[in-house]
């Protein structure tokens, strides 16, 4: 385009040249031969007329061809447009299926994750009760992870998430449920409540009758002589 503007310039730089030329010439002849004109500079005028001529219609050419390139330029920029709207909205499509399968792939993750946490509360709860850890009066959460080989701080995080009650009242209430099965064996129903809550786990009686009531809603002794 620039190469056009220049050649532009040198053509209106030859055609007023030419004008001036053929001016010069036109008044020579008229003041050397006021009624007749020399052949020469006949010839002159009509050479520069054609030249002029020349220059006009290669002014013309040239403008047609730059209207055409401005024209292309505009298309081609208009198509360049076209294809990064397009491209665009192909990479959000692409961008959305990754989000969806990233998305996917954390809920299986998660759902795994939970599976094994479960599966991990269920050892502790199947580790307390096989090995009846809970008739351990001074039971602690660093005994149950040494038996779990398993950190204290998850256990306890596990007990609170499915117990939904700390470490201390899930081995009452296991040692609760251990004191039911006594008092309702027949071949311990001479034994005192004080007896079977330290047989249960317990090391105190009024924690024994406050838990013992907390799950069953009555007391021991009212709950025996049921039996």
């Amino acid at each position: 385009m620039h190469y056009f503007k220049l050649i532009l310039t040198d053509l209106r730089l030859c055609i007023a040249y030419a004008m001036i030329t053929l001016k010069i010439k036109f008044l020579q002849v008229i003041e050397l031969t006021p009624f007749i004109w020399e052949l020469s500079g006949f010839w002159t005028i009509i050479a520069g007329c054609l030249l002029l001529i020349i220059c006009i219609a290669f002014i013309i050419l040239i403008k047609i061809i730059m209207r055409q390139q401005k024209m292309l330029s505009h298309q081609l920029k208009n198509a360049q447009d076209q294809y990064n709207i397009e491209n665009i909205d192909q990479t959000g499509k692409v961008d959305m299926h990754v989000i969806n399968n990233r998305n996917k792939a954390k809920k299986i993750k998660a759902t795994k994750r939970k599976a094994f946490r479960q599966k991990d509360y269920e050892y502790i709860i199947h580790t307390i009760k096989y090995n009846k850890l809970y008739l351990n009066p001074d039971l602690t959460i660093m005994d149950v992870a040494t038996s779990c080989n398993m950190p204290y701080k998850k256990i306890s995080q596990l007990v609170n998430h499915y117990h939904g009650k700390n470490f201390n009242n899930l081995i009452n209430q296991m040692r609760i449920e251990e004191a039911l099965r006594i008092i309702e064996d027949p071949d311990k129903k001479n034994l005192t409540l004080e007896a079977i809550a330290h047989e249960a786990g317990f090391n105190s009686k009024s924690v024994f009758n406050a838990f013992f009531k907390q799950l069953t809603s009555v007391t021991p002794s009212n709950y025996r002589k049921k039996m």
